[in-house]
């Protein structure tokens, strides 16, 4: 409780009046209403975040996500290249992860997507954050096409609406087959072209350049397809809301920065406006559940504002398994919202609107709205994470990969239970390692870039811990 004059509040908020670009952001360890009131109103003027802590394990998750939110901004990764304005000389790219940038109304930029495998399937992700802007114009939209020689293979726009309070991403998966699927004709040049015209048009946005992720993948093919397991074409069952004593764990800010989290439950806190990735490997013959739900007891005057959370399943290959309408779960109610997904099939290609047809890392992201009124509460969100099904109907593919390696796996940063001793907490295993993606997928090398930022934190200790 700072008792000294003049009182911190008022003077962070003429620091910021004067235009000094300033983010400091608070923790209350421990403190009665009077300090919680006064830290809060610090953070307010400061654009920052009050954090409660009303223990040890607390107060080390909120330090450690204050920090890497100042330093882990929402990035691209992957090895650099700049698409050209024409498909004749265009960079090659095979399977692995890259990155270039895009900017509205500069028309197509052209990658040329190379098959190393005879019959393989390709898969092409694209992926970008832009800013989000507070005047609600946030119309994004980027063309993505797959040609051959003969004409189009695939294409798919992806987009983000304008009007959503969530800053979402822009992404899109295409998947260029290297054979028909069952019942299903299929052009003989995309299924069997050694090279293949990509292009990017971001069509609509704002004027800001902004950095792109593109993911490649490809897939050999396998030998016994007609004897693999049926498309799942059941309606599987909602999951239960997230159980009591959930772990904390900080997570990551984009697909490749996700740390790979075991079934359980969890516990992260958001701040308005923030999307949190976690990775989940699910292997042939299973199916990823999600529930979610504020923290109960978390939900304040200010969260209520927020009215809604976006949480959201993504395959290996980034395309949505599952997505809840934000019309469901609301702070307020403390309504969990669930989703689970279908069982995870080769065949499940052959059936439109069904994503689960590759095992590998799947990704759950967490996202939680801006609020148009400036408040900046944090938001305690509790999920439960299952996976269901004994693993089976693993396909037996004709070809490896050239080049095989895994795509990078962040550990999950958890607290120490309490009463746990630092040796303790030293000597604990480190989470057990997932089943990555598929051995065939190369990945380029990554490597993640921290942006500027600054953030302090005002502590305040005092002898005596009060209820929280």
């Amino acid at each position: 409780e700072e008792s000294c004059v003049p009182d911190p509040c008022p003077v962070v908020k003429k620091l910021t009046a004067n235009g000094i670009n300033l983010q400091i952001d608070t923790v209350g360890f421990g403190v009665d209403a009077k300090a919680r009131a006064q830290l809060q109103c610090i953070a307010d003027a400061g654009n920052g975040t009050y954090y409660d802590a009303k223990d040890a394990a607390g107060l080390t998750t909120s330090l450690t996500k204050l920090s890497q939110r100042a330093l882990r901004p929402f990035t691209v990764s992957g090895t650099p290249v700049v698409g050209t304005p024409a498909a004749a000389g265009a960079p090659e790219v095979t399977a692995g992860q890259y990155t270039d940038t895009l900017t509205t109304g500069e028309g197509r930029r052209h990658y040329t997507l190379r098959r190393t495998i005879p019959g393989s399937t390709l898969r092409v992700a694209m992926t970008m954050r832009p800013a989000y802007a507070e005047s609600g114009d946030n119309d994004e939209t980027v063309q993505m096409r797959v040609e051959s020689p003969d004409g189009s293979c695939e294409n798919a726009p992806a987009n983000r609406i304008g009007t959503s309070d969530f800053q979402h991403l822009v992404t899109q998966t295409l998947r260029i087959e290297g054979s028909a699927p069952t019942g299903a004709a299929r052009a003989d040049e995309c299924a069997s072209a050694s090279s293949l015209t990509l292009s990017l048009d971001r069509s609509r946005g704002a004027a800001a350049p902004q950095p792109v992720e593109i993911l490649v993948m490809e897939e050999p093919p396998v030998e016994d397809a007609d004897a693999l397991p049926a498309p799942d074409e059941t309606e599987p069952a909602t999951p239960a809301p997230a159980p009591a004593a959930p772990r904390p764990v900080v997570g990551g800010v984009s697909f490749s920065s996700a740390p790979q989290i075991t079934p359980g439950s969890w516990t992260e806190t958001f701040v308005p406006g923030e999307t949190i990735f976690y990775r989940v490997p699910v292997t042939w013959g299973q199916r990823i559940a999600l529930s979610v739900l504020p923290t109960p007891g978390s939900v304040t005057d200010g969260v209520r504002r927020l009215t809604h959370y976006n949480p959201v399943i993504y395959a290996p290959d980034r395309q949505v398994v599952g997505e809840v309408g934000l019309s469901s779960g609301t702070f307020g109610a403390n309504r969990a919202t669930s989703q689970v997904s279908r069982e995870v099939r080769y065949r499940n290609r052959d059936v439109v609107g069904i994503s689960t047809d590759l095992a590998g890392d799947h990704f759950v992201s967490i996202a939680v709205p801006h609020d148009q009124g400036g408040n900046a509460s944090s938001v305690p969100m509790t999920f439960n994470v299952t996976v269901e099904g004994t693993p089976s109907g693993e396909p037996a593919y004709a070809a490896a990969s050239p080049s095989a390696s895994t795509s990078p796996s962040v550990s999950p940063t958890e607290t120490p239970p309490a009463g746990a001793s630092a040796s303790d907490t030293a000597s604990a295993p480190a989470a057990e390692e997932g089943l990555g993606v598929l051995p065939w997928l190369a990945l380029g090398a990554l490597v993640v870039l921290g942006a500027g930022g600054t953030a302090y934190t005002v502590l305040r200790r005092r002898q005596r811990r009060a209820q929280v």
